[in-house]
C-alpha cells in the first residue's frame, strides 16, 4: 500500500502534498504523522493555521499582561 500524501521538508517549513494539493506549515514531520493519524488525511492540514493563531493570541495576552503589571 503506497502513501496517499508525501511531506516535503524545506527546512524551516514542511509542505503535506495530498494528490498534488499542498499545504504549508511550521509543524515538523512528525507533528504532521500524528495529525494524520489522529484526525485524518483530509482534516489534518486544519490544523496548520492552530499554530499561528495560537501564538497571536498569546502575544496579545502577554502583551497585556506587562502593559497593565509595569504600572
Amino acid at each position: 500500500m503506497s502513501k496517499e500524501y508525501a511531506i516535503k521538508d524545506l527546512g524551516d517549513v514542511r509542505i503535506l502534498d495530498i494528490e498534488g494539493k499542498e499545504y504549508r506549515t511550521y509543524y515538523s514531520e512528525r507533528v504532521i504523522e500524528l495529525l494524520i493519524q489522529r484526525k485524518g488525511l483530509a482534516r489534518a492540514p486544519l490544523y496548520f493555521t492552530q499554530k499561528t493563531k495560537q501564538s497571536r493570541h498569546l502575544q496579545s495576552l502577554f502583551n497585556y499582561l506587562n502593559k497593565n503589571t509595569n504600572n
